[in-house]
């Protein structure tokens, strides 16, 4: 469970999920959840968006990209300053989340998911770690289902408030 191949399924496939489980479960009628499933809505476009376009995309394609960086923008910065009025900084301005408002500039050469290194993202890691921990005793056979699932579980968990 390490390499390019693992990093973009899983960023992927967990951005799809994401947004599944924010318009399910963020249900109470608020601002910050609002723009939380707009977030995880807006994510979930962005992969569909690079990963069902071709090497040199269409303008339209660049367009709506556009677009969905300017939301996913909007949508963490709307978050970040709630979480900082309440002094948790769960929404912080990270290399990955500049870099993200700069792909529609990016595409416009090229489609960034042909460009893209995984090595340096921090996920490989976590998830690696948590391979590590799985790999021993009556798990060791289901190894890869047991970490498909505790991985998006124990990140849903993290961020969820009871």
């Amino acid at each position: 469970l390490s390499g390019p191949s693992i990093k973009a399924s899983n960023s992927r496939n967990f951005a799809r999920l994401m947004a599944v489980l924010a318009r399910l479960l963020l249900t109470v009628y608020s601002h910050d959840y609002r723009e939380g499933i707009r977030l995880c809505e807006n994510m979930n476009a962005y992969y569909q968006i690079l990963y069902g376009s071709p090497m040199f995309m269409a303008n339209e394609a660049i367009s709506r990209l556009k677009r969905v960086c300017i939301t996913i923008g909007e949508s963490w910065m709307f978050l970040r300053d709630q979480n900082r009025r309440t002094s948790d900084l769960r929404f912080k301005i990270s290399p990955k989340a500049h870099k993200l408002q700069h792909t529609p500039l990016m595409a416009e050469l090229m489609n960034p998911r042909h460009v893209q290194a995984y090595g340096e993202e921090s996920l490989i890691g976590t998830t690696t770690l948590v391979w590590k921990k799985s790999v021993a005793g009556k798990y060791e056979a289901n190894v890869q289902d047991v970490v498909l699932t505790k991985r998006p579980l124990g990140f849903l968990l993290r961020y969820t408030v009871f």
